[in-house]
């Protein structure tokens, strides 16, 4: 799987993750994986974007994307040195001629008007499936400043510093419409350390530690189906061991939302798998894209384009 290394969130791995198994052997004619059922094959292919809609024959804009398709390949030309000058423009004006990251505790409106659209709409999606099934989901990170990018690469708990899916000014220096990626959680439990669902005894988890990794069983199998990427499915950032199997109180985790012991009749459920970023959703985009479109976007709201000097 092509991995782009996003929020390296230590204290998860540190403090919830416990060993996680290795994954199963890959059949040699079919791919799949004997644990996880997983076509490996496909996982490793590269991610493709979205099909995009028609372009506005005046505006150019794209009816899904809402991207300019024009500005779109200029951004696609820019080099390596323009780009690594607009990131360090975005981060010297923050707070500038540049917008800060929005507050965690913004309104659901509010994170969600920072979403591109064809992103939005899978997003709100997955909230109200989430919601129907008596979980309280909430955005808690949608646009990050590169600012806050950078500092968090300092403090260790992110795996790069650079411009990437949370980190998306879009190409007009206005990230409102332009991000792509998310965290959710459910309000009650954060990242299954708060209240109820906070444990210190692995042996003996409460029925809401319990629950708080339903949820995220839930988002990563929403996330899948909607055809964005899980930040669940990734190897773990520091240590690079693969997802594994969740395990608390002797029980193990399945993918019909049960948890079994060892031996016990699953009916066919298989156990379900959890890697880095459980929290974290974002749109299949390349990579390349993400940070020439952002660094467009950075140098024209600066009026730094080359074309703006001409």
């Amino acid at each position: 799987m092509k991995i782009t290394r996003r929020e390296l969130n230590l204290m998860i791995e540190r403090f919830m993750f416990e060993k996680e198994d290795e994954p199963g052997e890959s059949d040699s004619v079919t791919g799949i994986d004997s644990i996880t059922g997983k076509d490996n094959a496909a996982i490793d292919s590269e991610q493709v974007e979205d099909e995009p809609g028609e372009s506005d024959s005046v505006t150019g804009i794209d009816s899904v994307t809402g991207i300019d398709n024009s500005a779109a390949d200029t951004a696609l030309k820019l080099s390596n040195s323009q780009i690594n000058k607009a990131l360090s423009l975005a981060r010297s004006q923050t707070g500038k001629g540049l917008p800060r990251t929005v507050p965690n505790k913004s309104a659901e409106s509010e994170h969600l008007s920072y979403l591109r659209p064809e992103f939005r709409s899978k997003v709100k999606s997955i909230l109200s499936n989430l919601k129907s099934q008596g979980f309280k989901p909430v955005i808690f990170t949608s646009f990050r400043d590169a600012k806050d990018q950078l500092q968090k690469k300092k403090d260790g708990v992110s795996g790069t510093a650079h411009f990437g899916y949370h980190v998306q000014y879009g190409l007009t220096g206005d990230p409102k419409g332009a991000v792509i990626a998310v965290d959710i959680i459910d309000e009650r439990y954060g990242w299954c350390n708060k209240g109820k669902a906070k444990i210190t005894d692995k042996s003996r988890p409460t029925p809401e530690h319990l629950d708080s990794w339903k949820f995220f069983m839930e988002l990563g199998k929403a996330a899948r189906e909607a055809g964005l990427t899980w930040g669940g499915d990734w190897k773990f950032f520091s240590s690079g061991k693969p997802p594994g199997k969740k395990k608390r109180g002797g029980k193990v985790l399945h993918t019909d939302g049960n948890w079994y012991k060892s031996g016990a009749d699953t009916k066919g459920a298989e156990p379900f798998l959890f890697g880095a970023d459980p929290a974290h959703i974002e749109l299949k985009v390349p990579k390349d894209q993400v940070r020439k479109f952002s660094a467009y976007g950075v140098l024209k709201k600066l009026g730094k384009l080359p074309v703006d000097k001409a």
